[in-house]
């Protein structure tokens, strides 16, 4: 290399790297923060956060539990959790203001703007390293049952943020739901856990109309919804990567909705695995131990579901394994325009293996004139349970259009074991395994009201093959079964079936 190319280079690494180079670290103890049960450090914290926003740095917490209230993180700003660092939440409603909040849900829903740790149109901000966000959300100050409307702080409450990232920490017990993020863009969430049981609404993770989003290796337990995407606002989820990670819960582990008014578009989800919540307690209402959905997604207020790959999962224990629903709520926001329906097109579900799932099939599911379109199913395998009777058969499946979706607005029993299919325009299923692991009568799969539906591959242990799949009020069906055994579809008032 010649020598005139050398200070170039040096400029070139130095741009690269950014002020990062020079930023200076602050340690919250400088500032007057204590390890005290009784005292509140947020005034201590705050001192030392404005201090390295001036030119930017790093505010570490040592090692030591240090109780504080509300913080406000601010741009290029890291806030570093040393090991064995804690930073809790105080029991104290009056340590909690409410943040001025710009997503537009928030001006027409009255939503809280309360969190442990709060951060508004920053730029490059992050919270590292090996310590523990504590929310004290047990605390009997935020208990709902004596007030159902009780104040309760998020744990980190991210709105309107650019270059945002959280990595390694631990988040545990907040009042609310651990994380919000809301609108920001470039989101990267690496390495974390959350376990999240301290109270009603525990979610672990909630990405609200984010663009260009990751999040990798991570593990995330919640009394609620584990990881669930909204979109509230006018921006939507689009370029989204979800990979490496471990979702438990009691309630839905990785979830679209319900929020949904402008749409989730380009997201991956793959290498991951859902499982049954370590937690012993339950604060979700429904008491299902196990946890109800898997994998959930529902366009139910207007919003636009596309491009969407979801590869290489595991799912265990979950009451019911998959759902995905095009519904019309219609819940309003300033920004739904009147009228506005969903649309759910272009899904596709590729290595997915399911076992111990409860009575309730994998569901997919539009609502008369409004289908859900372009859905694929490739290498799918499945343990289901058993357990339904002769009734089950000929259960009346309700529609529910405009109710809240989830798992639950149908019954808990479907009249199928596998997978219940209506009102869907353009489905595939690529070498499917289905494995009965006790008596159970009803059909592995049953499609109602479906055009252009296709299926290779299919293999179906631990039942009878007589009448294995119903379709009924459909057209347009091509099944290449093995043998060719027609015997194993039940057709009522279906049109252009071919069996090959």
């Amino acid at each position: 290399m010649t020598k005139h190319l050398l200070p170039s280079l040096f400029l070139l690494i130095i741009s690269l790297c950014g002020s990062s180079l020079y930023a200076q670290s602050y340690l919250i103890t400088d500032f007057g923060a204590k390890e005290d049960p009784k005292l509140n450090n947020a005034v201590f914290i705050q001192k030392t956060i404005d201090k390295a926003a001036i030119k930017g740095g790093t505010v570490v917490v040592p090692a030591g539990t240090f109780i504080t209230g509300s913080i406000h993180l601010k741009s290029n700003v890291t806030l570093q959790l040393n090991k064995n660092a804690i930073l809790k939440g105080i029991a104290s409603k009056e340590a909690y203001p409410s943040f001025p909040i710009l997503h537009p849900l928030h001006t027409t829903s009255g939503q809280s703007g309360h969190a442990l740790i709060y951060a508004s149109q920053a730029r490059n901000i992050s919270i590292t390293g090996e310590g523990t966000i504590d929310g004290n959300g047990e605390d009997p100050i935020f208990d709902t049952k004596s007030n159902p409307n009780t104040m309760r702080p998020y744990g980190l409450l991210i709105d309107g943020c650019t270059n945002v990232t959280i990595s390694g920490i631990y988040m545990q017990n907040s009042a609310m739901w651990m994380q919000r993020y809301l609108n920001c863009n470039f989101l990267r969430i690496t390495g974390i856990k959350v376990f999240n049981h301290a109270n009603i609404n525990n979610d672990g993770l909630d990405i609200d109309d984010c663009q260009n989003v990751i999040i990798s290796d991570c593990i995330i337990d919640a009394d609620d919804d584990a990881l669930c995407f909204k979109s509230e606002g006018d921006h939507g989820v689009r370029n989204a990567v979800i990979t490496n990670c471990i979702l438990a819960t009691h309630a839905s582990a990785f979830k679209f909705g319900t929020g949904s008014t402008t749409g989730f578009e380009d997201i991956q989800f793959s290498n991951s695995v859902i499982r049954q919540s370590l937690a012993t307690n339950m604060k979700h209402p429904f008491k299902q131990k196990s946890g109800l959905t898997g994998i959930d997604i529902a366009s139910s207020d207007g919003a636009v579901i596309r491009n969407i790959n979801i590869s290489n999962i595991s799912i265990d224990s979950l009451e019911n394994p998959i759902f995905i629903k095009l519904g019309n709520r219609l819940r309003r926001t300033s920004i739904t325009p009147e009228g506005k329906i969903g649309s759910i097109d272009g899904i596709r579900f590729s290595q997915i293996s399911i076992k111990n799932g409860g009575r309730s099939p994998a569901t997919i599911t539009g609502f008369p004139e409004n289908y859900i379109s372009n859905i694929s199913f490739r290498d799918i395998f499945i343990e289901h349970n058993g357990g339904g009777v002769a009734k089950d058969t000929v259960l009346t499946v309700p529609e529910n259009a405009d109710q809240y979706p989830g798992t639950r607005m149908f019954k808990r029993t479907l009249p199928a074991t596998g997978f219940y299919v209506r009102h869907v325009k353009g489905i595939t299923f690529d070498r499917v395994h289905f494995t009965l692991k006790a008596a159970d009568p009803r059909p592995a799969f049953v499609f109602d009201d479906i055009e252009a539906l296709q299926m290779n591959g299919l293999k179906i242990e631990g039942m009878s093959p007589k009448a294995a799949i119903m379709i009924k009020d459909s057209k347009d069906a091509v099944f290449n079964l093995s043998g060719g055994d027609a015997g194993m579809i039940r057709q009522i008032n279906a049109k252009a079936v071919v069996i090959k």
